[in-house]
């Protein structure tokens, strides 16, 4: 079976929008076609669009070729309508017509066996059922919504002229009750059966937080059901109970994930796109973000995944550098990265002891060593520290024995001899450390 098709799309001097395409099909021994027709305009008040799609009964597309078969007849029709601070107001219709499909291979069965709904579903001649009957819906539907302060009231009816013909219509309000709380009752009619519901609910849309959901409706049955979940680390848990009439089921469900990544293995929350594994060099319980939003902290391996990173697109992951040891030190605390798709990248936040020091500087006479002195260890590539006010400079990378050159603003230069012990968590101050003075 093959199938081919196009279209255009035209505007029409900024005043709307036709659409037509066509296509045709061609496969065992039979040939169709199937056309479309539409039309839009789309504005700030006013809004409306017509769509007309009519197919040969010989039409075939992929679908058709597995059993579903090609609607012969869809049209759909819309009208919307903003009352600005008075609501918006929508009708619609839209019409389908499928034919039936008979069975692959033919099923004879005595009367009565099988019921049909229509006499088009059997062929009398040969007792040859169909799998599927004939559908027809033609169903209109009219709508009406309006802001009032914080609360969403909305009313909606319909009518199908095809089918059972039944009727219904709804009326409801949703209450916010919070940022991620909120709670909607309704009541409607349909086909002659009156019902109300309630429901309310809370999303746990980030770790440590609890969700709800809970639901009530009476009309021709009762039916009620409420959950309470918790989103963790490792994982999101809720359970929860439905009765419906005088049946009651209790039901429990945890989701989550594990990985294998930068030589770890991690329980995270699932993962349905690209992840990230934040590194901080070893350094355990640092909050970690994405987007500003908190992700978690990093174990005592100083590692932590975090999932839900856009693939392809612009992911911001940062540290909390008030987390950071005080004898620590690191070159940045926000990264970008642009992950594959369901693809894992490492972000390192390369932390690292400082083993520093805020040394108290004075001359031989005890007086402090004046601003713009300059300290540099006695190492290749050993980087200069200014000393600022009370002769007081904070030098890094020290040793158990350490030998520092002083040059002072003058010219002339000394030498600071001292010894460092590291205590974890903590910058020690040594002082005072008299220099011994040189000539220049």
């Amino acid at each position: 079976m093959g199938v081919a098709g196009g279209g255009v799309v035209v505007n029409v001097a900024n005043i709307g929008v036709l659409n037509l395409a066509g296509a045709g099909s061609m496969g065992t021994g039979r040939s169709g076609a199937q056309v479309t027709f539409g039309a839009q305009r789309m504005s700030n008040t006013f809004s409306l669009g017509a769509s007309v799609s009519l197919a040969g009964a010989n039409f075939r597309d992929v679908a058709a070729a597995n059993g579903d078969p090609v609607a012969r007849r869809q049209v759909s029709a819309s009208v919307g309508l903003s009352l600005g601070r008075f609501g918006s107001i929508g009708v619609v219709f839209a019409a389908i017509d499928r034919g039936s499909i008979p069975a692959p291979i033919p099923v004879y069965a005595p009367p009565g066996t099988f019921y049909a709904q229509d006499a088009h579903n059997v062929q009398a001649a040969g007792g040859i059922y169909y799998l599927q009957p004939a559908q027809h819906s033609h169903i209109a539907s009219a709508s009406y919504s309006v802001q009032v302060g914080e609360l969403a009231i909305y009313a909606t009816s319909f009518h199908d002229f095809a089918g059972a013909h039944g009727t219904g219509m709804v009326v409801g309000v949703t209450i916010p009750l919070g940022s991620r709380c909120s709670a909607t009752a309704s009541a409607g009619s349909s086909s002659g059966q009156r019902y109300g519901q309630v429901q309310s609910m809370q999303s746990a849309s980030d770790i440590g937080d609890w969700g709800y959901q809970a639901y009530g409706t009476d009309g021709s049955g009762t039916h009620a059901f409420g959950e309470l979940s918790y989103k963790s680390p490792w994982g999101q848990v809720s359970a929860g109970a439905d009765r419906l009439n005088r049946q009651t089921t209790m039901r429990g469900e945890a989701q989550g994930a594990f990985a294998f990544a930068d030589g770890s293995l991690f329980a995270s929350n699932t993962i349905n796109d690209s992840f990230a594994v934040v590194d901080t060099n070893g350094v355990g319980n640092v909050r970690v973000t994405r987007e500003n939003r908190p992700m978690g902290n990093t174990d005592s391996a100083g590692k932590l995944l975090v999932p839900g990173l856009t693939a392809f697109d612009v992911n911001r992951i940062a540290i909390d550098p008030a987390d950071v040891p005080m004898d620590a030190s690191v070159p940045y605390v926000t990264r970008t990265v642009r992950p594959q798709d369901k693809a894992g990248v490492v972000v390192s936040f390369p932390v690292h002891t400082s083993h520093g020091a805020l040394l108290h500087l004075v001359d031989q006479s005890g007086k402090p060593l004046p601003v713009g002195t300059v300290v540099t260890q006695q190492e290749p590539g050993a980087a200069a520290v200014p000393v600022g006010f009370g002769g007081e400079a904070y030098v890094e990378d020290l040793a158990p024995n350490n030998r520092l050159a002083v040059e002072l603003p003058t010219g002339q230069r000394c030498t600071v001899v001292f010894d460092y012990h590291a205590k974890s968590g903590d910058i020690p101050t040594i002082g005072p450390l008299a220099c011994e003075e040189k000539s220049p």
